[in-house]
This record gives structure tokens, C-alpha cells and sequence, in this order.
């Protein structure tokens, strides 16, 4: 394929990118005008972008997912929309999502979901829900983009699906690339992947996100995930579409907590759990926890069952 750069001429290219001198989201009035920019800048330095849409199946994602809000905010605890993604007027620019545009953030992980909203502010004295959902049971594949060929933990789970990712690069590309060629491809993908993740800023990972989650065509991404730097990259951070999240999810239970506290030189924390709301015929029937509840034991185990040693002397009643 003629078109497809070299390995050097990728790494000249990125060479050539590293060296603007990038305006940021702030320097614009209104998030069109920095789409424009960017899109001539990255266009500039990268004339052959290829997305590499990845599907997949639902039945293939049977894992719960973990979002997680400060409680006493919430301005009406009964509605399942509260813990779900934040109303347009409500939203800033985070690192998959430009203001006024939201997304779903969440992890496959509880925890890590915690310390992401969490993350260096007092967390001492406030309540946050974590609240579980899962992928409706449904046979329609769903899209997903990955930035994940940044450095992963040995021990994160999505590692595999990393290098998933590289295998099907000749598959995408119809088995027309040459080695040079692929290489440069797999350059390109872990230079983005960097970049997405180590952008302080979120100028560059926000505009990534935007072009997928937010395409103007049937091949945008439902979802995307990436390493948690929260974690040190053991766990994965998802951001999905809001449609995708009206559509194809549901909200399963909630967690009332607070963090006592937590180290991040060992991962050691300390939580207390104080209730948890379970929804039956579409209410959300809170509980205060005590001694027995079957019900919570029971969903207890299975979402946090990584953490729990011993979990009869687990201390989870406040």
C-alpha cells in the first residue's frame, strides 16, 4: 500500500509533531475553532490516519463496570439518571470529553473508579456512591477504540486485548502492508496511545476521544479504553457513549462509603461501608448495613471479592 508511511517516515513525522508549539482548548472561544486547529495540525504531520475499528461482542464483556460520585450532591438519590453521566450544561473538559459533551467515565475496577474521582482532594469526611452496571443482554456488536499500547502493568487484565490490537493490524489492512509498513503502524498507535495518556492538559486526549466517540458516522466508538494512571496502569478506565449507555446498559446496585484513608506507595486503603440501595421494579430500595443481610453479602463478595483476604472479618458496618 503506497499510501501507508515507512517506519522513519513515522518517527519523522512524530519527530516534526513534537516540536509544535500546540495552542490549547483555552485559547480558542468555543470548541469548533480548536477542532479546526487540530485537525490541521495532526493532518499536517499524519496525512494517513487510520482508525482500526475494533467490534466486538457483548457476551465477550460479562464483567460489571464501576462509576463512582460524591453522595451528598446528589440532588435526588432515587434516580438512576443521577448516577449515570452528567447533563450537558453540568459538563467541563476532562480527558475524553470537551465541555458541554459529556461521557460515561467508569473502570472495570471499584476502587480504581474510587481514587479516580477521588483523586489528590480531601476525601475525608465525604460520602461516594459507587454505583455497579452492566451491558444489556443483547446480540448487536458494539465498537470499541483503545488506547492501549502505552506501557500496561503486568498484572492488568487487558493486556491480551492489547495485543489483540497489533495481531489485527495486518487484517485491517488486508494483508497488504509491508513489514516497514507495519511497523510504522504500530509506531503511530503507541505514540498516540502515549500521547493520550500523558497529556496533562487534555487538549490532545480530549480531541482523540472526540473523534471517536463523538464521529459523525455509523463506525464512532460506543466506547474507549484506556490505562488509569490512578492505578499506575493495573486497571482500565472506560469512557463511553451516552447513547450507548441509554440503550445497552443498566445500573445494577449501589455502594453509600467513605475512604478513610489510603497510601499510594503500598495501595493499602481503608473503607467504611455504610448502606447500599438495591433496585427492585425500578426502585431504588436503600438499606443501612447490618450484620446478616444476605442480600449484601452476597453482591458484596462478587464486586469486590479482589480485595477481600478474609471476608467474614472484613469490618464493613459503620
Amino acid at each position: 500500500m503506497k499510501e501507508i508511511p515507512s517506519l522513519n517516515q513515522v518517527k519523522n513525522s512524530i519527530e516534526n509533531f513534537n516540536n509544535e508549539k500546540l495552542l490549547k482548548i483555552s485559547d480558542f472561544e468555543n470548541i469548533e475553532q480548536y477542532l479546526e486547529y487540530f485537525d490541521s495540525i495532526f493532518k499536517k504531520h499524519f496525512t494517513n490516519y487510520h482508525y482500526m475499528a475494533q467490534f466486538q461482542k457483548p457476551e465477550n464483556f460479562l464483567f460489571k463496570l464501576f462509576r463512582v460520585r460524591e453522595y451528598e450532591p446528589i440532588k435526588n438519590k432515587n434516580l438512576f439518571s443521577e448516577y449515570s453521566y452528567p447533563p450537558s450544561a453540568f459538563v467541563g473538559n476532562g480527558r475524553c470529553n470537551f465541555k458541554n459533551l459529556p461521557v460515561f467515565y467508569c473502570s472495570n475496577n471499584p476502587i480504581t473508579a474510587l481514587l479516580e474521582v477521588v483523586r489528590n482532594t480531601e476525601y475525608k469526611s465525604k460520602k461516594f456512591c459507587i454505583s455497579v452496571w452492566t451491558l444489556l443482554d443483547n446480540k448487536q456488536d458494539f465498537i470499541l477504540g483503545s488506547f492501549l499500547q502505552s506501557e500496561l502493568h503486568p498484572s492488568n487484565v487487558f493486556k491480551q486485548l492489547a495485543t489483540s490490537f497489533l495481531n489485527n493490524i495486518d487484517k485491517a489492512f488486508e494483508n497488504k502492508l509491508s513489514l516497514d509498513q507495519k511497523l510504522g503502524v504500530i509506531e503511530f498507535y503507541k505514540f498516540i496511545d502515549k500521547k493520550f495518556i500523558e497529556d496533562a492538559d487534555y487538549s490532545i486526549s480530549a480531541y482523540l476521544s472526540h473523534q471517536e466517540l463523538y464521529a459523525k458516522h455509523n463506525f464512532a466508538s460506543d466506547m474507549i479504553i484506556y490505562p488509569s494512571a490512578q492505578s499506575d496502569s493495573k486497571a482500565i478506565n472506560f469512557a463511553i457513549q451516552p447513547n450507548f449507555v441509554d440503550n445497552c446498559m443498566k445500573v445494577e446496585r449501589f455502594y453509600i462509603l467513605e475512604l478513610n484513608a489510603f497510601d499510594n506507595l503500598t495501595d493499602k486503603f481503608t473503607i467504611t461501608f455504610s448502606s447500599y440501595g438495591k433496585i427492585e421494579k425500578n426502585v431504588i430500595l436503600w438499606r443501612n448495613l447490618k450484620p446478616g443481610d444476605a442480600f449484601y453479602e452476597k453482591n458484596f463478595k462478587i464486586d469486590f471479592s479482589s480485595y477481600l483476604e478474609n471476608f467474614k472479618e472484613f469490618n464493613y458496618i459503620k
